[in-house]
């Protein structure tokens, strides 16, 4: 079915540089030994040890905090009629995701920036 020409295009990254995905998945990863190894490196080695070691754990924390921004700010705050979507490894293991989405009616990009800083 063809939907017009979307309203917008974004792009979500995975902060790999940042101490948050190691706080949050440290408590999923049975590997504490190996995990301490690692932070005695560089926050973003370890990191990259732990997208490489347990994808799916990263996956499945990207996912949810997509999922979240889909349902509450594309459909309920701007909505969004339609969305396309596919997420996909960088080279350096960071995982993004790219979004087309088609709203109801056009906005300004100030009213996004304005539901993203809330």
């Amino acid at each position: 079915m063809q939907k017009g020409t979307p309203t917008f295009f974004v792009t979500f990254s995975y902060n790999d540089r940042s101490d948050e995905m190691l706080r949050i998945l440290a408590n999923k990863i049975d590997d504490s030994v190996q995990i301490k190894h690692e932070t005695k490196k560089s926050l973003y080695e370890t990191n990259k040890y732990i997208i490489r070691r347990y994808p799916n754990l990263v996956i499945e924390n990207f996912e949810s905090r997509i999922r979240h921004i889909i349902c509450h700010v594309f459909f309920i705050v701007l909505l969004a009629t339609d969305i396309w979507r596919v997420s996909e490894f960088q080279d350096r293991d960071s995982i993004h995701s790219h979004q087309v989405v088609w709203c109801k009616t056009p906005f300004r990009v100030e009213q996004l920036m304005h539901v993203v800083k809330q």
